[in-house]
């Protein structure tokens, strides 16, 4: 039998290969059993503090009242403890109707809510800024100006002091009144099906691996933040092909003449559209003003940015001038952040155009960093102190 080398060195190539896919799956699978037993290592005890967050009979979802938790928000996880009227707060405590001191109500979305450890957020921050005032935090995620009323409303109603109202107004309220809240009956929000966005078998496997396969999941994380700093802006989530470019945010910079603002399917926007939201929002907002005005309250709006707004709009974004102008005659205030964020992404350099977003935003996410949350409070105690308000 003649010998043949080449069919050694196949031979060869062949075991040596077949040892190689061995292993990759070997480590694959060894991955997915370690990250799947990190995310059951949760204790019974550990398992009963999680999350403060009840059904609502008027607001489809709030805070339990004096609860204390812990909200998981990415890979991270941070105390939460409520007061008695069911509000987000330092620490759980009982509060009266009556104040002491000066007391300022923010509402708002998941961003007033913070997502952070009370500190960190920029409630929190304003609060340390102003020991003389009492502060109390309405914020919670994916609430719109529907809520912000009933919220407001609930608490004039029990006869709560609040001398003044500051809403944090979220560039996708927009779509949550387009299309998450319809009013049930009178005072009662009737929360629609969860919008499916379309994505990609790509981003859906990536996003299935950081979840799944920590390792792995590094890898990829790695090659998103390099491609990030260096200025391609991809990055899908669970929720959005890319977060660059979501839905959710991009009715403040595309033009009217887009199909967003012709289809009120577009996106999730269904049933309302684009421009139906805005129509809505305003309309809350202007109920919400009407009702805090006949009790002698002043009102304050407050806006900020997405990661999309700094790599697509301009400061005098959609999202800026549609409430600085419905603000007029009406707010004490109007608290303008978009500058100070475009700031911080016009510091970055030529070789690193992306720094911006790792140091402002959770990575894979649009919620603020402690910077981030430290750029809005720099606003909101510049314009109280401004205002006399000390």
């Amino acid at each position: 039998m003649t010998y043949n080398p080449f069919i050694r060195w196949l031979r060869y190539a062949s075991l040596g290969l077949l040892g190689i896919i061995f292993g990759v799956v070997a480590a694959i699978l060894l991955d997915y059993i370690i990250t799947s037993l990190s995310y059951q290592n949760v204790t019974d005890e550990e398992k009963s503090k999680i999350g403060c967050v009840i059904p609502h009979q008027q607001r489809h979802h709030a805070f339990k009242p004096l609860c204390s938790g812990v909200n998981k928000w990415g890979s991270s996880g941070f105390p939460v403890f409520t007061n008695s009227l069911g509000l987000r707060d330092q620490s759980m405590r009982v509060v009266s109707n009556k104040a002491e001191k000066k007391r300022i109500l923010f509402v708002g979305d998941s961003f007033t809510d913070g997502l952070a450890e009370w500190r960190d957020t920029f409630v929190g921050m304003f609060q340390a800024a102003f020991p003389n005032f009492e502060v109390l935090n309405g914020g919670l995620g994916s609430y719109s100006p529907s809520n912000y009323y009933l919220l407001a409303a609930d608490l004039i109603a029990q006869s709560v002091q609040i001398d003044e109202i500051v809403v944090m107004i979220d560039i996708s309220d927009i779509q949550d009144e387009a299309a998450i809240y319809s009013s049930q009956s009178e005072g009662t929000l009737n929360f629609r099906n969860a919008i499916v966005h379309d994505r990609s078998i790509q981003s859906q496997l990536e996003d299935w691996i950081v979840h799944h396969l920590n390792t792995v999941g590094r890898i990829i994380w790695s090659r998103r933040k390099a491609s990030i700093l260096g200025g391609q802006y991809t990055i899908s989530s669970s929720w959005s092909e890319n977060i660059f470019d979501a839905a959710r945010s991009s009715w403040t910079y595309l033009p009217e003449s887009e199909a967003i603002f012709q289809r009120p399917a577009y996106s999730g926007y269904s049933p309302l559209g684009v421009v139906g939201g805005r129509r809505k929002a305003r309309e809350k907002m202007t109920k919400l003003f009407e009702l805090v005005n006949s009790k002698g309250i002043p009102l304050s709006v407050g806006v900020y940015p997405w990661p999309g707004t700094l790599v697509h709009d301009v400061k005098e974004s959609r999202g800026v001038t549609e409430w600085r102008e419905w603000c007029s005659g009406r707010c004490r205030k109007f608290i303008d952040t978009f500058p100070s964020f475009f700031e911080q992404k016009e510091i970055c350099s030529k070789d690193a155009p992306g720094c911006w977003y790792e140091k402002l935003f959770i990575f894979g996410d649009v919620h603020y960093t402690k910077l981030g949350n430290e750029l809005v409070a720099k606003e909101l105690i510049h314009a109280f102190r401004k205002t006399g308000h000390n």
